[in-house]
């Protein structure tokens, strides 16, 4: 069964360059980047071995990999990142909420 993943990566001896993480994990996963440092994946494989990977492409970039449990989601994110996580995970629960569409600023409900 496939997991999600999260990674980030410290880029601290190098430039940025997503596209080297990315071509990694384009070979063991299904993937989108949130920042310049950090990305979800589905994959079939393990972290150990998506890490193994990431870490030789890398050449000693620290980098953080952890499974990710995705029945307890929240955020302010893109839609087209809902979408994509929902569509992984079999669609949404029974029960739970839509993520929101345009979140309302405190200020603007007339706290204050």
């Amino acid at each position: 069964m496939p997991n999600f993943y999260v990674l980030t990566v410290s880029w601290q001896s190098s430039r940025v360059y997503p596209p080297l993480v990315e071509g990694v994990l384009g070979m063991y996963s299904d993937w989108i980047r949130l920042t310049d440092s950090s990305w979800i994946a589905y994959s079939d494989h393990s972290a150990q071995d998506i890490g193994k990977h990431v870490q030789g492409a890398l050449n000693g970039q620290h980098f953080f990999l952890v499974r990710a449990d995705v029945d307890q989601l929240w955020g302010l994110a893109p839609a087209w990142v809902w979408t994509w996580l929902y569509q992984r995970r079999g669609g949404a629960k029974p029960g739970t909420l839509p993520p929101p569409q345009n979140p309302v600023p405190v200020l603007a409900l007339g706290k204050g």
